[in-house]
């Protein structure tokens, strides 16, 4: 209960760990495990089903190589690559000022509230789902990067793609966007925007390399799909080979790890997974834009971490 408490700060001592000693178990080194008979008892107690509570803990400190073993150990359980499935987490990036995790400084409860106009949100008529926060950090994107080329995986019903084909316009860009989906929504017509149907999962086959060597730099590509990990992943990897210095790629809506609901837990913190594992791979070839991601507070924006140039 303490830690599913919103007002609550959880915060992880890395390389640290509890002593927990040897008395004949209980729980701990049972010879059969107590689960059902324990599960039973919450039932009875709660009238629900145990769940662990989904929150990202403040990790402080650092870890020793000696740890490092034990952890991984710790993320494969939690990750469901050994034994049942519990909380998804994502490992911290490392920055030039050391580890960052996903945590936000938004509570849950106001992001919930925010949530809820997002989804109501419309611009110029069509359904929009950009968080405020998110607008007013692609403006200041938008202003020092003038992309020539946006590429969207994942449009919905078209709203983002239409606002950034207006807000290049507005920066005195020739605006071409290109924007992606699965099942493209998109009622409007406009010559600046081309809508393809495409899957997260296999870019190549509706963005083929004669396409993407005509679009001019720089880029931003955004990334929102389906906010499952392995299209954010694959979104990703696609794209590493093509980007290139001062392009920029957004992973959106690691939020979806922060907000309240049953809904939001089948995502098992998809962006967020996808963009420590990628880092972790190539980090030494892009830099967290921490001055976006904290523009209005510690990763106060939809996409925690998110936020990615190529150098």
């Amino acid at each position: 209960r303490l830690c599913a408490d919103p007002l609550a700060r959880i915060v992880l001592l890395m390389g640290e760990a509890t002593f927990h000693q040897v008395h004949g178990g209980v729980a701990t080194n049972a010879l059969q495990s107590p689960w059902d008979r324990f599960h039973d008892e919450y039932v009875a107690i709660r009238g629900k089903p145990y769940s662990s509570p989904h929150v990202e803990p403040r990790l402080v400190g650092c870890a020793s190589p000696a740890s490092l073993p034990s952890l991984r150990q710790s993320l494969d359980r939690l990750t469901g690559k050994h034994g049942p499935q519990q909380q998804s987490v994502a490992m911290p990036v490392l920055t030039e000022s050391g580890a960052r995790d996903f945590s936000t400084n938004m509570p849950s409860e106001v992001l919930d509230e925010i949530q809820g106009g997002v989804m109501r949100s419309v611009y110029r008529g069509v359904k929009f789902l950009k968080s405020p926060l998110d607008i007013g950090l692609y403006l200041q994107l938008l202003s020092k990067l003038r992309p020539r080329t946006i590429i969207e995986i994942g449009c919905r019903f078209g709203g983002s793609a239409l606002w950034f084909a207006d807000m290049m316009a507005a920066h005195g860009v020739m605006p071409r966007v290109i924007t992606v989906d699965l099942e493209p929504q998109v009622l409007y017509e406009d010559p600046r925007i081309r809508v393809l149907v495409g899957d997260a999962g296999n870019l190549a086959a509706c963005l083929p390399t004669d396409l993407l060597a005509s679009l001019p730099r720089p880029w931003l590509v955004v990334e929102d799909s389906s906010h499952f990990y392995d299209h954010s992943l694959a979104v990703l990897e696609f794209f590493h080979p093509l980007l290139q210095a001062g392009d920029y790629i957004i992973v959106e809506d690691g939020v979806v790890a922060n907000l309240p609901g049953e809904h939001y837990v089948q995502y098992e913190n998809g962006p967020n997974r996808a963009v420590a594992d990628f880092l972790a791979r190539e980090g030494a070839q892009y830099q967290l834009d921490m001055e976006l991601c904290d523009f209005y507070g510690r990763n106060a924006t939809y996409n925690p971490n998110g936020w990615l140039r190529r150098l």
